[in-house]
């Protein structure tokens, strides 16, 4: 492939807790979504070489993310969470996002460069989304993030590749800001911000915000009121889950907190006949952590909320509290940014077309030195060809059930939906913010982007 030489590389990252979501813009090309894991783990040398060698074919850069930044180390996203443990993990969500920012944009930076073919040396334009709190200490003259990155970028290496990046220019966003500007263009203008209170409820890991446009005044609340806390206190009350298996099974069950949700049943550690003591008491100790979180975000965000135009609900764990919400509040307009945990399994996602194992030397050298010249390159050749098979299998597994999905007839607009959306990311608008439930909310990736997605869409009409 030709090397693009595209110099001028616009980013806007929303650095999330659960994931990375990246929108990328080159000259002349349409803009593209990128999402990957968003750990960050500190390792040493010996660590990324025995990594290395561990490998048998050349993997994709999202997932095997490392970074080497003067002396120390990072693998960042998938990578990070093959080294990482809950401790680390509880540690991370208590830092400021600014403390991992660093190593995560250049994760970003080097899998966009290998992505897209660019050259080691480019220029950098970034849009950055930080909650309210650091978004106001990164805008302040103190503030050393854009000397910190700018440094960072300069020189590094990403999967032993080395890049020299020129950060153009650093504009940072309060989280919340791009569902405020996609209300904004929907309704018109500066009117419509001067004439009402549009509040933004975002549900995170690590803490709940609210950004407030009070007829054209911004304000941000935040606390550490965050879903980790709920984890952590059931983590407290369980026979030895991780906080990671109670993360991605709170997120998906919603309000359906019983001992016959299958989901739940999945946690279960001990045998049958002890089976349902075990999850009564899980349950018990999810339905009493959610009860009291909500009683401490209701104590705090009533006062700010009561006398709102609207309320716009987005992040991860809103769907916990949608029931919760709409009794509290229910005079208030409500727009749900969110993937409902029921809509969340409906669609499979469209598979990529595998791409064919690519010859390794250092591999093919091992095999030759086990089983001799001839025999070792058979040996690896036949590897190779298995896996490319397995790959291919796999493929066509997932069609077929793509396939049969969309033969459903009720299933079949929202399958078009999303095949549109990985196409052409404009399709977020004809998804997002409608105030009744809707059938079209069936793609939680593309709830995911929505806040970034919101300031990409006020960047570019700004410009127009």
């Amino acid at each position: 492939m030709e090397k693009n030489t595209t110099r001028l590389i616009k980013i806007w990252a929303d650095l999330g807790d659960s994931s990375l979501k990246v929108i990328v813009q080159l000259p002349n090309h349409p803009p593209q979504k990128l999402m990957m894991g968003s750990r960050v783990v500190e390792l040493d040398d010996f660590q990324i070489t025995q990594h290395q060698g561990s490998l048998l074919v050349k993997s994709y850069p999202q997932t095997d993310a490392w970074i080497r930044l003067g002396t120390q180390y990072y693998a960042v996203g998938k990578l990070a969470e093959k080294y990482a443990v809950d401790a680390t993990r509880s540690s991370e969500q208590k830092q400021p996002k600014q403390m991992t920012a660093i190593p995560k944009l250049l994760a970003i930076s080097g899998v966009i460069q290998e992505l897209y073919d660019l050259p080691p040396r480019w220029e950098l334009d970034l849009i950055l989304l930080l909650p309210y709190p650091e978004y106001k200490f990164a805008i302040t003259p103190e503030n050393d993030l854009k000397t910190e990155l700018t440094k960072a970028l300069s020189e590094f290496e990403f999967r032993g590749n080395r890049l020299r990046i020129k950060l153009h220019d650093l504009s940072c966003k309060p989280e919340g800001a791009g569902l405020i500007m996609l209300r904004y263009q929907e309704e018109g203008g500066a009117d419509w911000l001067l004439k009402n209170k549009a509040v933004v409820w975002m549900f995170g890991e690590r803490n709940t915000s609210l950004i407030v446009y009070d007829h054209g005044s911004a304000l941000g609340f935040t606390n550490n009121l965050g879903f980790y806390n709920l984890v952590a206190t059931v983590q407290t009350s369980s026979l030895g889950q991780s906080a990671s298996e109670l993360t991605t099974v709170l997120l998906q069950v919603g309000k359906d907190l019983s001992i016959n949700n299958p989901l739940i049943q999945r946690l279960a550690t001990t045998d049958k006949s002890q089976k349902p003591i075990e999850l009564e008491q899980l349950v018990k100790a999810m339905t009493s952590a959610k009860r009291h979180l909500w009683q401490q975000l209701f104590t705090w965000a009533t006062p700010i909320i009561e006398d709102a135009s609207e309320l716009i609900i987005a992040g991860g764990a809103a769907p916990l509290y949608l029931d919760d919400i709409e009794a509290t509040f229910p005079s208030i307009p409500l727009y749900k940014a969110i993937a409902l945990p029921s809509q969340q399994t409906i669609m499979p996602p469209f598979p990529s077309p595998p791409k064919p194992p690519e010859w390794d030397d250092a591999k093919a050298a091992t095999y030759r030195r086990n089983w001799g010249d001839v025999e070792g390159e058979k040996r690896y050749r036949s590897w190779l060809a298995e896996c490319d098979e397995r790959q291919n299998l796999n493929y066509s597994q997932q069609l077929e059930l793509m396939q049969a999905t969309i033969a459903q007839g009720d299933a079949a607009p929202s399958a078009q939906l999303q095949k549109k959306a990985t196409q052409m990311i404009d399709q977020l608008e004809k998804t997002l913010f409608k105030s009744e439930k809707s059938t079209e909310l069936e793609s939680s990736d593309l709830t995911r982007f929505v806040d970034i997605y919101g300031i990409w869409k006020g960047t570019k009409h700004e410009q127009e």
